[in-house]
C-alpha cells in the first residue's frame, strides 16, 4: 500500500514542478517581448522621464507610436479673486472631459489654492493654455515619464501568472487524495494573489496613462500700490501746515496728559501748606 502512495505523492509533485516550469517558460517569453517592446520604442533621454520646458510644449502628448506616456504639468497663477478663479479652472478642465482629482484651499486675506486635475491626454496642451488666461502666470513646469517598458512587463507577468494558475485549477480539479488537494490548494492561493496583486499595478500605471495630472496653485494677486505724488502750491502749504498744526496740538496734549498728575499733586500739597499758614496763632495772656 506505500508503494501507490508514494506514486501518486510523486505524480503531485511531478505536476506542480510542470505547472512552475511553464510560469517560468511562460515568464521568459514575456521578458523576451519587453525586449522587443523597448527596443522598438524610441528613447525619451537617458533616463525614463524628461522635462519640457514652457517653449518646448508639443502640440499633443499622445504619442503615435505605441509608446505609454505618463504625463504631469504643475502651474503657478496669481488672480484678484481666487474663488473666481479656482471655478473657471474646474469648468475648463470638465469641458475638455477631465475631472478634479483633489482640492485644497485657504480662506482669509491671504487666500491660496491648489487643486489636482485629471485631463486627457488630447486635451493636455489647450487645457494649460485656458488655464493660463486666468490670472498671472508665474510658473508652468510639463514632465513626461516613459512607462512603455514598464507596461510590457507587467502584462507579460500576468499573462504567466494566469496561465499558471489556470493549470493549477486544473491539477486541483483532477486531484482526488486530500494531500494532494491541500497541496495544490495553497499554491494556487498563492498564484491568485499574485495575479491580483498584478492587475492592481497593471490599473495604476494605465490610469496614469490614460490621464494627464494637472496641479494648478492660485495665489492672491495683490495690486502693487503706486507712489504717492508730492504736491506743490498754496494748496500743498495749507495741507502741511495743518498736519503740523495738528501733530503740534497732539504732542502739547500728550505733555498735558503725562504732567497732569504731578500738577494735581503740587496743587494739593500747596492747598496744605496754605492752610497750615492761615490758621490763627494761639495769642499769650497777659500777667
Amino acid at each position: 500500500m506505500r508503494l501507490p502512495t508514494k506514486l501518486a505523492a510523486f505524480a503531485v509533485a511531478a505536476l506542480l514542478f510542470a505547472a512552475c516550469s511553464g510560469q517560468s517558460a511562460d515568464r521568459s517569453a514575456s521578458k523576451a517581448t519587453v525586449a522587443e517592446g523597448v527596443s522598438a520604442a524610441p528613447a525619451v533621454g537617458s533616463d525614463s522621464s524628461a522635462v519640457v520646458p514652457h517653449a518646448a510644449v508639443p502640440a499633443a502628448v499622445v504619442p503615435t507610436d505605441g509608446r505609454q506616456v505618463v504625463t504631469n504639468a504643475m502651474i503657478g497663477l496669481k488672480a484678484r479673486r481666487v474663488v473666481d478663479a479656482t471655478a473657471r479652472a474646474t469648468a475648463i478642465v470638465t469641458a475638455a472631459g477631465g475631472h478634479l482629482f483633489s482640492e485644497n484651499a485657504a480662506v482669509g486675506r491671504s487666500s491660496d489654492a491648489m487643486l489636482v486635475y485629471k485631463v486627457p491626454p488630447t486635451a493636455f496642451v489647450t487645457v494649460l493654455d485656458q488655464l493660463a488666461g486666468l490670472g498671472k502666470q508665474v510658473s508652468r513646469q510639463v514632465t513626461t515619464d516613459d512607462v512603455t517598458a514598464q507596461t510590457v512587463d507587467l502584462e507579460g507577468q500576468l499573462a504567466s501568472a494566469t496561465a499558471s494558475t489556470a493549470r493549477l485549477r486544473t491539477l486541483y480539479d483532477r486531484a482526488d487524495k486530500v494531500a494532494d488537494v491541500v497541496a495544490i490548494e495553497s499554491e494556487l492561493v498563492k498564484r491568485e494573489a499574485e495575479v491580483e496583486t498584478l492587475q492592481g499595478q497593471l490599473r495604476v500605471v494605465q490610469a496614469q496613462v490614460a490621464f494627464a495630472t494637472v496641479t494648478v496653485n492660485v495665489a492672491k494677486l495683490v495690486p502693487a500700490r503706486r507712489p504717492a505724488q508730492e504736491a506743490s502750491g498754496f494748496v500743498a502749504g495749507l495741507s502741511t501746515g495743518w498736519g503740523a498744526l495738528v501733530t503740534a496740538v497732539g504732542a502739547g496734549a500728550t505733555v498735558l496728559g503725562v504732567l497732569l498728575p504731578f500738577l494735581a499733586l503740587a496743587a494739593a500739597a500747596c492747598a496744605i501748606t496754605l492752610a497750615v499758614r492761615r490758621r490763627p496763632r494761639p495769642t499769650a495772656p497777659i500777667v
